[in-house]
């Protein structure tokens, strides 16, 4: 699987570890998960891949996963320097204006866990290139690229 995924607790309270899932990844894949309470999400890729990565606001209360590209993250970001697809959308969640993504040249899906409002917010790119796969029930979500 290369992708994101995640899993949101019914009880914000409740530890969320998502190691074991990404130990049953293929050796060749890199996992970068943050395990957490109530929420956690991660990130399966390639380990020198061009497909997604891992950001996170400097307090750590913003998080953002991202599997696939953002070809024109410079010029949504409106001049502020960005480090990948990952950091651009947590700068854009932290300054309001994730509508801008409808703007985004390329195919991605992301995830992004506000801890301090806990919320979890689901992205795809405008032509849902990469479905997100969501499973609810009782307060509880658990969601993957593949």
């Amino acid at each position: 699987m290369i992708g994101i995924f995640g899993l949101r607790r019914a009880d914000a309270a409740a530890p969320v570890d998502l190691v074991e899932f990404a130990a049953t990844l293929p050796a060749r894949l890199r996992a970068e998960c943050e395990s957490g309470v109530g929420t956690a999400i991660g990130v399966a890729r390639h380990p020198a891949g061009f497909e997604g990565g891992h950001a996170a606001s400097a307090d750590g209360a913003v998080s953002v996963v991202v599997t696939g590209a953002i070809f024109n993250g410079a010029e949504l970001a409106g001049g502020a320097p960005v480090t990948g697809a990952a950091d651009l959308i947590a700068q854009l969640y932290l300054a309001g204006r994730l509508d801008r993504l409808s703007d985004a040249n390329g195919q991605f899906a992301a995830a992004l866990h506000d801890r301090r409002n806990r919320r979890l917010v689901l992205i795809t790119d405008r032509l849902a290139t990469t479905a997100i796969h969501v499973w609810r029930r009782g307060g509880e979500i658990a969601f993957a690229t593949q």
